[in-house]
């Protein structure tokens, strides 16, 4: 069972623009490698705007997703999820302050991030500047950049996405971009790839 707790969570237009690319991307993850290992998907303190949003993503889904998902309200949602899961791994910050301790799993909240740290791009650094290209991406579909390597790309994890690859022939490297998870959005890409040589190699 997968509980995601919406306690404080405001309306936000981003939120349906999530629904139209994460949430098919991970939907889709979901059913291809752990349809089996989730019983269901419980969404509990959900506010009232909530079943607007549902019923925008319902139609999107694969009917055994929307068929393990279970929206609670704000009322009762405590009592309800009791009867799905041992209070043993419910987070003890669900108790009541001056109530009895009903839930009992010891769990860290999540810390909420510093707006002020977020990555913001150079506004001298644009596409119109020459400084990026852009690649689109079509929803549904991937595309490609070929790159010419003289002898010298895994996986980044962060904004703005970088990393580097030590090539041991020289020839023309294909990166591959994908949308094909999209419904709707097409997938903006702008890159910059530098080449060189290797000094030790030069010598």
């Amino acid at each position: 069972m997968y509980i995601m707790d919406l306690s404080g969570l405001h309306f936000d237009s981003n939120l349906i623009t999530m629904l139209r690319g994460a949430l098919r991307s991970l939907s889709t993850f979901m059913t291809e490698h752990y349809v089996e290992l989730i019983r269901s998907f419980v969404i509990v303190n959900a506010p009232e705007f909530i079943s607007m949003i549902w019923s925008i993503a319902k139609p999107l889904l694969p009917e055994k997703t929307r068929q393990k998902v279970i929206i609670m309200g704000a009322s009762h949602w405590k009592k309800e999820i009791l009867e799905m899961a041992s209070p043993k791994a419910l987070p003890t910050f669900w108790n009541e302050s001056s109530g009895n301790r009903v839930f009992l799993a010891e769990l860290n909240r999540s810390k909420q991030v510093d707006r002020n740290t977020l990555y913001k791009s150079d506004p001298k650094q644009t596409v119109a500047s020459g400084y990026y290209k852009q690649l689109n991406v079509s929803p549904g579909k991937s595309s490609y950049v070929d790159l010419m390597v003289e002898k010298h790309i895994p996986g980044p994890t962060y904004v703005p996405m970088s990393g580097q690859h030590r090539t041991e022939m020289t020839g023309i490297y294909r990166l591959y971009f994908s949308n094909e998870h999209s419904w709707f959005h097409v997938l903006k890409i702008r890159y910059r790839i530098n080449s060189q040589l290797n000094k030790e190699e030069e010598e």
